[in-house]
């Protein structure tokens, strides 16, 4: 004879759900999510500047050197890259440009990790795309950097949130 027990019997629906259903972000989320980055975009932009940290230099150019030139290094776009700076001689006297540092074979490379650069040059493609189309000067490249700059902050924090749910 066999017993019907709490144990035995199939548990609700609810709870039978599964774990990527319950998790997958809803159109809720992803409204949020939006919201959140056009608001970023609108802080972003409401002084006109750029971010102008050492750090964020560097990260904001590299794509361009990666995907229009194939290397990690500063040399076809030095110029825009030190922001009209003197390009420091010595790596240990950190003055002028000092985010580009020079190497022993003088070629010119990052202060700073280049880890993000590499992970974001892939939303740089339209930019290339572009700067391929209209010229590559460095008041373009400028300009076309510092838009990137902004939306790929915005694509972060859109995608952040999406991120952490999964």
């Amino acid at each position: 004879q066999v017993r019907e027990d709490a144990s035995v019997n199939p548990a609700p629906a609810a709870e039978n759900e599964s774990p990527t259903r319950r998790l997958s972000p809803s159109w809720r989320d992803l409204r949020a999510s939006l919201i959140i980055g056009l608001c970023c975009l609108a802080a972003y932009n409401m002084n006109g500047r750029a971010i102008s940290a050492g750090d964020a230099i560097p990260a904001r150019y590299l794509p361009f050197a990666i995907l229009e030139h194939g290397t990690i290094l500063f040399d076809p776009i030095v110029s825009v890259t030190s922001q009209g700076r003197k390009l420091p001689d010595d790596p240990k006297r950190l003055e002028g440009a000092f985010w580009l540092l020079p190497t022993p074979g003088g070629h010119r490379v990052s202060l700073y990790s280049i880890v993000l650069p590499v992970l974001i040059s892939p939303l740089y493609v339209p930019a290339v795309l572009h700067l391929n189309a209209t010229g590559w000067t460095d008041a373009r490249i400028d300009h076309v950097g510092r838009i990137m700059e902004k939306l790929t902050v915005v694509v972060a924090s859109v995608c952040w949130p999406s991120l952490l749910m999964t």
